[in-house]
């Protein structure tokens, strides 16, 4: 019993180690596609802008 105690203790902590991992990856893809957003937006608009003059 102990034995399998262990086991799944090391278990969970190896899965919320990835967790975790994967989370702050998926936070810093989703900001920089915020970040990035914008800027192309911006470059579209600048380029229209140049030929519609």
């Amino acid at each position: 019993m102990e034995f399998m105690a262990i086991q799944i203790i090391t278990i969970v902590i190896a899965a919320l180690v990835l967790a975790s991992q994967y989370w702050q990856d998926f936070k810093e893809r989703r900001e920089k596609k915020i970040d990035t957003l914008p800027s192309q937006k911006a470059r579209c608009s600048r380029r229209q802008l140049r030929i519609r003059r």
